[in-house]
Formats: C-alpha cells, structure tokens, sequence
C-alpha cells in the first residue's frame, strides 16, 4: 500500500517525510475506518484512500506535529468511511427501489397494463384531435391543464371541457366495443 501511495510523491525527501506520516498514522486510521465499517477489506481500502487525500495536502501537513498530523488522519479516514457508507446506502436505496418496481407485478399483470393502455391510447386516438390531443397531453404525458393550454394555444377553461368531453366520448366508444 505504501509503495504505491509514495509514487504519488516528486522527492525522495517527500516520500522519506510521508512514510513517517504513513507509520505514525497507518493503525489509528484503519481502526477509525474499521469502526464504521465493520469489514477489515473495506478499512484497509479506505485508508488508502484517506491516505491518497492527505497527499493532495501534503505541502500543508508536512509541517505539522505528530498529534495534529495524527488528528488530522484519523478525521479523513472516518469522514471518508462515512462517505463510502452514505454512497453504499444510496445505492442499496435505489437497488430496492428498482426491484420494488420490477418485481412488484407479476409478467401476465405487466403485460395486461400494457394490453390496456395500448387499447385505451388506441381509443382516446379514434376520438377527433380535438379531443384526443387534450387527453393523450393529460393522461398519457401527464401535463397540467395549463400547460395543455398553452401547448394547445387555447384558453384554459376550452382545454379544460376538451378533456372533460374527450373523456365522456371515450367512455361511450369504449362501452360500444364492450371494454
């Protein structure tokens, strides 16, 4: 681990002053990490990357005494086990999410949904435009009404009773044909 991190340094000097940085903080900031972890694999990867950081501020810390340098270490490595843990249950977050959402239906229910809307856009698209437009806008994009309004370039209460009279006309067609 060490090696790799003093390649990330110019000087020998540097490196012969990091490495004492290194010995001096290398225990405390696993422990700081293994703590909110709780995985010895997960610790030694995020002292690495605590130790990667107090590099890039090398040339402010090499100057500081051991208890702030060790203060200091052992600050990056939980701040930095907490991020990961924050990432980590992020990720596990939306994971969920998207299994919630894909295996909350069985295929037929999906492929019912989906025989159904499909036969309802082709309802709502067998009505005249004037009222097919406001209703696929509406309900099928979701817009407001205002929006449909505007997009529509009509005023708000006529978008309004498009839909209303788009909808009674799509309830008859569709009792007509027996769905």
């Amino acid at each position: 681990m060490l090696t790799n991190l003093l390649l990330l340094l110019e000087t020998e000097q540097d490196r012969e002053q990091f490495t004492e940085i290194y010995q001096l903080c290398k225990q405390k900031m696993f422990s700081a990490a293994f703590q909110i972890c709780h995985d010895t694999d997960t610790a030694e990867d995020i002292t690495q990357e605590a130790f990667v950081k107090m590099i890039s501020i090398f040339e402010k810390i090499k100057r500081m005494d051991d208890t702030k340098l060790l203060s200091l270490g052992i600050v990056i490595a939980k701040n930095t086990a907490i991020d990961r843990w924050r990432k980590e249950k992020a990720s596990e977050r939306a994971e969920e999410k998207i299994k919630r959402e894909l295996f909350s239906r069985s295929a037929e229910e999906k492929y019912l949904a989906k025989a159904e809307t499909e036969e309802m856009i082709t309802a709502i698209r067998s009505l005249k435009d004037i009222y097919s437009e406001p209703l696929m806008l509406r309900y099928y994009h979701g817009l407001s009404i205002k929006t449909i309004s505007k997009l529509l370039n009509i005023s708000y209460p006529t978008a309004k009773q498009r839909i209303c009279r788009g909808k009674r006309l799509l309830c008859e067609a569709l009792r007509r044909t027996g769905k």
